[in-house]
């Protein structure tokens, strides 16, 4: 059977085929690839996980390390996923009690996140008022 061909030189990395996966149901799904070669055929296994529409953390716990100086500052971004077919405007965010004095949230309200998109939308920073905290 004819149809379209790539050269890969050896030890070279080329892109020869791009996946697109419709699901209509949450949850992980795994298959296999098959890509025929003049020499052994490839079989890729592929998995993926499929989330609900709306918005997603991809981290579900801050972590800022130790604090090695009173008044030290460590900074993480807050990044929300959109898996929903509309983009959403965040309108806020806050810490959910108790909430340590030492972290501040802060955000631009208003930002939006695209449909199937990933954004910073906030960044949180912890200050630490003594050593190792």
């Amino acid at each position: 059977e004819k149809g379209w061909s790539w050269v890969v030189p050896p030890h070279k990395k080329m892109k020869v085929i791009g996946l697109n996966f419709h699901s209509v149901s949450a949850g992980k799904h795994s298959g296999y690839v098959h890509v025929r070669t003049d020499r052994d055929d490839l079989v890729i296994p592929v998995e993926l996980s499929v989330m609900k529409g709306g918005l997603h953390t991809a981290q579900p716990e801050m972590v800022f390390d130790t604090i090695i100086i009173p008044g030290q500052k460590k900074d993480l971004p807050i990044a929300l996923l959109n898996a929903g077919s509309n983009p959403v405007s965040i309108l806020e965010v806050i810490a959910m009690p108790p909430v340590d004095p030492q972290l501040k949230v802060s955000f631009r309200k208003g930002t939006v996140v695209q449909a199937n998109s990933e954004r910073v939308v906030a960044s949180a920073t912890y200050t630490g008022n003594r050593e190792g905290r």
